[in-house]
């Protein structure tokens, strides 16, 4: 949430206010999915004090507050080409009040191997991200299996799966030569997604 304009009561606020329903559903996770930083040392130093701040109210309400990753978050600073934002935000944000959710895919993708991120900080990365190209396991390119062994190793045990819609199914055509409807498209994705259920549900290296 980018709140800038925004008074630190008014802030607090809605944050309290967005706990409370996280509680009362019984969440245990409020992971931020993304958030608009300066990409050097200073813009970084400013979000996780941010992130300090309010992890601390989230701590309040027994909730984990987290940020999630793509992979922007592992290029060089404008003003450091030596460090990331990655890995200057997990040093700069305080391990009690603020977790890291590990998209273990976008990670790959910008060439950072999850499982070495999980040995680097074993103890801030809380919850894994776990994601494909589409269906879990069949791209060839993701080590699952050596990705889950290192985070059990850590003693974490939570994650998520997102099936996302990749752009070739949306340029796909049907036996008519036409674009697939939506309806087909989220056919394929539900597919997909069961086909990712029976990937992890079968596997020897998942609890």
């Amino acid at each position: 949430m980018q709140e800038d304009s925004d008074t630190p009561e008014s802030v607090e606020k809605r944050w309290r206010s967005l706990f409370q329903i996280q509680k009362s559903l019984g969440g245990k996770y409020f992971i931020v999915p993304s958030y608009n930083y300066e990409n050097t040392t200073e813009g970084v130093k400013a979000m996780a004090a941010y992130f300090n701040r309010i992890g601390k109210i989230a701590n309040e309400y027994g909730l984990k507050f987290g940020y999630h990753n793509h992979s922007h978050e592992f290029k060089p600073l404008n003003d450091n080409p030596s460090q990331t934002m990655y890995d200057l935000f997990t040093q700069l944000t305080d391990s009690g009040s603020v977790c890291l959710e590990l998209d273990v895919y976008w990670a790959q993708k910008a060439d950072r191997n999850p499982v070495e991120l999980l040995k680097t900080y074993p103890g801030r990365i809380k919850i894994l991200h776990i994601k494909d190209d589409f269906t879990i396991g069949q791209s060839g390119k993701m080590d699952f299996e050596s990705i889950f062994r290192q985070f059990y190793a850590n003693g974490h045990t939570d994650y998520v799966v997102e099936i996302e819609t990749p752009a070739s199914l949306r340029q796909k055509t049907g036996h008519d030569g036409k674009p697939l409807t939506e309806t087909e498209i989220m056919d394929e994705v539900f597919k997909s997604a069961d086909l990712s259920w029976k990937y992890l549900n079968n596997a020897t290296f998942t609890l």
